[in-house]
């Protein structure tokens, strides 16, 4: 441990650096082998004063879905009532709009595919955006893990600059090149 110790003192990179660094890669390496991956997608409703039927489809690569999660945003001139349907003829939930639109839907679904039903009531304009992500095991984990990680973030960051403010000692002092640091010793744990 002394010796990566010395090797990270002679790195450029300040502690604060490189514990973010190796927060920023395992989050990377989360992203990469979970659903979260994915991220986002986006639609919108193309004339706010049609009727129209979006199917939201889950990436074809995503594993099996637990979840769905749907913001909608924009603003409608006049009124009108968005579904999230379970089938056909059966709304799972709906919501009246009028003026300013800015709600989110979020709940369990396993299907990978989603249908929203748009069906104007009195418009006379505006425009309305939906973002949606379809969720599977990896999304519920990594979320877990990133309300986490700000918490432990700073107790890396104090343990690094703990190693890093340790004096050299006999085993690592041939290692070159050393910083001095005049930082404040950290914080008991």
């Amino acid at each position: 441990m002394q010796n990566l110790a010395a090797i990270l003192r002679g790195t450029l990179l300040s502690g604060r650096a490189l514990a973010f660094l190796g927060i920023g890669v395992v989050l990377a390496m989360a992203a990469l082998f979970s659903g979260y991956g994915f991220g986002w997608r986006a639609q919108s409703v193309i004339d706010v004063t049609k009727a129209e039927t979006i199917t939201l489809k889950k990436p074809l690569i995503q594993g099996y879905i637990h979840g769905l999660e749907i913001n909608f945003s924009g603003e409608i001139q006049g009124t009108a009532e968005i579904s999230l349907m379970h089938g056909p003829d059966k709304p799972y939930r709906t919501e009246k709009l009028s003026g300013p639109v800015n709600f989110e839907w979020g709940s369990e679904w396993y299907s990978d595919t989603a249908d929203i039903r748009y069906e104007p009531k009195s418009i006379t304009g505006g425009k309305l955006r939906l973002e949606y992500r379809f969720t599977d095991k990896g999304v519920f984990i990594l979320d877990s893990l990133l309300s986490e990680a700000s918490g432990r973030a700073r107790g890396i960051r104090d343990r690094v600059l703990d190693l890093l403010a340790r004096p050299n000692t006999q085993e690592n002092a041939s290692m070159e090149p050393t910083i001095a640091t005049n930082r404040p010793a950290p914080l008991p744990l």
